[in-house]
């Protein structure tokens, strides 16, 4: 057991070991907080060790990621060499941890790039091809992939995309998530969101599997372009072309390196 003074003495710490990771996730709380990891990440397959965890039932290693559970309510957010994070809602912590677990599964596999943004496969002729929306925070990237989902599209990504050398995107199967309340335009969306299951915490709105596709870990999808959102005060949308030397450098910019983005 690890020692918690926020905790609930009666709490228990399980690991989670996730496909692709060397490391476990080591969760102390209520059984509530296990089955809130199990639908959140219900699309990166994963297995519970239900006896207390040790380092010797890992081989040793140091647990990936802790969670703790506050019997007062919230979360604390510890990951290997970093400092930890303080949650008020479930919503929060659940996002921190997926990032969390996207960025280790992108250091262990070395020839996988991770880039900053939301990405849809749609039906080409050539097959489904992935639109990549690069872009930053708060940009529209997850409102503009979930409005997909009401026309059949599968999304791969809204946040972090893996990119393999043969120019394939790899899902990491996180739930996208969506800030509240949505915009006046997103009305259909605004009327769905009550037939998807989510967990939600009045500023963001998570959108697990069920009513919608949604890209499962490891999923591979062909690239078929990268589509640089930019808003304006109105006007009409449309698509207008950069040339590679233009686009380069706010496509680089997104890729997430071990010490943050690439800029």
């Amino acid at each position: 057991m690890i020692p918690n003074s926020d905790s609930d003495s009666s709490a228990r710490t399980l690991a989670l070991n996730f496909e692709g990771l060397p490391e476990a996730v080591l969760l102390t709380g209520s059984p509530s907080l296990l089955q809130r990891f199990r639908e959140h990440f219900a699309l990166w397959p994963h297995t519970v060790q239900e006896e207390a965890f040790s380092p010797e039932l890992c081989g040793g290693a140091a647990p990936l990621l802790r969670v703790r559970e506050s019997a007062r309510g919230g979360f604390r957010v510890s990951a290997a060499g970093a400092r930890e994070e303080r949650h008020d809602s479930a919503a929060a912590m659940l996002c921190d941890a997926g990032i969390d677990l996207a960025e280790a599964f992108v250091h262990v596999q070395s020839s996988l790039f991770c880039l900053h943004c939301s990405a849809v496969a749609l039906t080409t002729e050539d097959g489904p091809k992935l639109a990549v929306f690069p872009n930053i925070n708060r940009a529209g990237k997850s409102l503009l992939a979930a409005s997909f989902l009401l026309h059949g599209g599968r999304i791969a990504a809204d946040d972090l995309l893996g990119v393999t050398e043969q120019g394939e995107g790899l899902s990491f199967g996180l739930p996208p998530r969506l800030r509240l309340p949505l915009p006046p335009s997103s009305q259909a969306l605004a009327q769905a969101l009550p037939s998807i299951p989510g967990v939600e915490d009045g500023h963001y709105r998570f959108l697990y599997a069920g009513a919608f596709s949604l890209a499962a870990f490891g999923e591979r999808c062909p690239i078929g372009a990268f589509i640089l959102p930019r808003r304006t005060a109105g006007a009409r949308p449309h698509l207008h072309r950069l040339m590679p030397q233009a686009a380069l450098p706010w496509l680089v910019y997104q890729f997430q390196m071990a010490g943050g983005q690439a800029g």
